[in-house]
């Protein structure tokens, strides 16, 4: 008697947890191969494209200035420290020429932010470096030095894109991808837009849209900048220098608004002129199927638990096996 409670108790135990707790699986695999181009001058282009299961976290600091200046970027990261694959900074720039900043990140010697810049826009450019050796996985503070070594160039901010893993331990978890289009666009006038390719909406559960922009003001007559995502409209004046003077990093939510294969963003503005440095996409969805019309059910989970299953019959039977021997004596 009691092996056959034991029996049932371990074989319980383990179906609920195949569709309660989180295991590890094998990833739905949909071709989103990472891949690395080239920004060109008063556009933006896709920089990097890649899937993996983890996140992305985006710091920053601004408000313009033509004088030596440091910001301090604190980084927030999942508890217990996680291990980074990319980290790029950005930085925004006016009037610049060669040899004029020097920059500084966390200490370390970055190149001539001449030598860095990934396109320009009449006088604006914009510099991206990649500091993913100097991004630890743990919540840090990361000063940034932009110092004036000749000239009167105007610097707008910095920002700070981390992508990570999850956390060790943290299995089962869901997938993301993450797609940077970068360069320097100027926006006045006629429309700039600027598109990620080959999505899938397939599982997908949340999908945000982060932008960094210079130069962008609020308040008559410079309100009138408006967002479209896939030509649904997003904000109305949302690059209006509020995360310091002239400077945004802004994150919208597009997960109603995302479709399969293209999706373009529009920014538009008649009299307030601004330049965007990124446009970023990024998506969430499991990896488990959901069935059409209904709620996602992890349904592979149990086929992952056979083995232990298996183990657990095993273990009743020897359970078993024991309590007839000491009946029997």
């Amino acid at each position: 008697m009691m092996g056959k409670i034991l029996l049932v108790f371990a074989v319980w135990v383990l179906v609920a947890l195949a569709f309660t707790g989180p295991v590890a699986a094998v990833p739905n695999e949909r071709g989103e191969d990472a891949g690395i181009g080239q920004t060109q001058a008063g556009s933006l282009t896709t920089f990097l494209n890649k899937t993996l299961y983890g996140d992305v976290v985006v710091a920053e600091a601004g408000g313009h200035t033509f004088s030596d200046f440091t910001w301090n970027i604190a980084v927030n990261l999942p508890d217990g420290g996680v291990t980074v694959q990319d980290a790029y900074l950005y930085l925004s720039f006016f009037g610049l020429d060669d040899g004029e900043r020097s920059v500084t990140f966390d200490g370390n010697p970055l190149d001539d932010p001449w030598d860095a810049q990934i396109g320009t826009a009449g006088t604006w450019l914009t510099a991206r470096y990649d500091v993913t050796n100097l991004v630890s996985g743990v919540d840090a503070i990361y000063p940034v030095d932009v110092n004036v070594e000749s000239g009167s160039s105007g610097v707008y901010g910095a920002a700070l894109i981390v992508i990570h893993e999850h956390p060790g331990g943290l299995v089962g978890a869901p997938k993301i991808r993450v797609i940077i289009n970068d360069g320097c666009m100027w926006v006045v006038g006629t429309d700039g837009t600027t598109s990620f390719q080959n999505v899938s909406t397939e599982n997908v559960f949340e999908a945000k849209l982060t932008t960094i922009v210079q130069a962008g003001e609020g308040g008559a007559p410079f309100n009138d900048d408006e967002l479209y995502f896939n030509n649904l409209w997003l904000a109305t004046d949302p690059f209006n220098g509020t995360e310091g003077s002239l400077w945004d990093v802004d994150e919208f939510g597009v997960t109603d608004k995302l479709q399969n294969g293209t999706n373009t963003v529009k920014f538009h503005s008649v009299t307030d002129g601004y330049i965007v440095d990124v446009a970023m996409l990024t998506y969430t969805y499991a990896w488990w199927p959901a069935p059409v019309g209904g709620t996602i059910t992890p349904v592979n989970k149990l086929a992952l638990l056979v083995p232990w299953i298996i183990l657990a019959v095993l273990i009743a039977i020897g359970a078993t096996s024991v309590a007839v021997y000491w009946r029997r004596r």
